[in-house]
């Protein structure tokens, strides 16, 4: 690097190394000029040879158990854009609705589901329900043994959601319960639809 720089009226050629100090925000370069220094002009703070990149974590999840929605009706997994939740099709979406009702009436208060000997009868369609379609799955598609045990399936859960709407109007049924176990078997009941046809 090389500065021109004025002394005693005549000009000096100074080719040297320079040496920057850092005050605050503002670099000096300065150069040697006889026995000190001399500035030669400024140099923005900052401005280097090397540069440091922090990559900022962007959120997401690290695997499919990170995903995990408490929906036995979605498959969740994990990719590079995030948590993805599909919902479950065919069998599997008419199954997991079943269970979600059974897992219901288990955890529910005997007084919030119309004590024990309703909440038996409506635990007994809804596994009556879930073994019928089993057999279902079991049998050829499209055959006759398949689509009787589907109207089967259909049938126990028509009845299940007949029994809640009369333990609802009773009184017997808690609100918030009832119209949890009636979506599920609504549910239920129209995943059906499609496997019969």
């Amino acid at each position: 690097m090389e500065a021109v720089v004025t002394k005693q009226g005549r000009f000096s050629r100074i080719v040297g190394m320079f040496l920057g100090l850092g005050f605050g925000g503002l670099v000096l370069l300065l150069g040697p000029f006889n026995n000190g220094f001399f500035p030669i002009g400024p140099a923005v703070a900052g401005q280097s040879s090397s540069t440091t990149t922090t990559t900022v974590p962007q959120p997401g999840c690290n695997s499919d158990a990170d995903c995990d929605d408490d929906d036995g009706c979605t498959t969740d997994t994990c990719t590079d854009a995030g948590c993805v939740h599909t919902d479950a099709t065919g069998f599997d979406a008419v199954s997991c609705k079943l269970t979600a009702i059974q897992d219901l009436l288990n955890s529910t208060p005997p007084d919030q589901r119309g004590g024990d000997r309703l909440g038996t009868k409506l635990s007994g369609r809804i596994t009556g329900a879930i073994a019928k379609l089993e057999a279902a799955r079991a049998a050829d598609a499209g055959s006759k043994k398949q689509k009787a045990r589907l109207k089967a399936v259909n049938k126990l859960i028509k009845n299940f959601t007949n029994l809640v709407q009369h333990g609802l109007a009773k009184g017997k049924i808690d609100p918030t319960v009832a119209a949890q176990l009636l979506d599920l078997a609504n549910g239920a009941s129209s995943g059906v639809v499609p496997l019969r046809s």
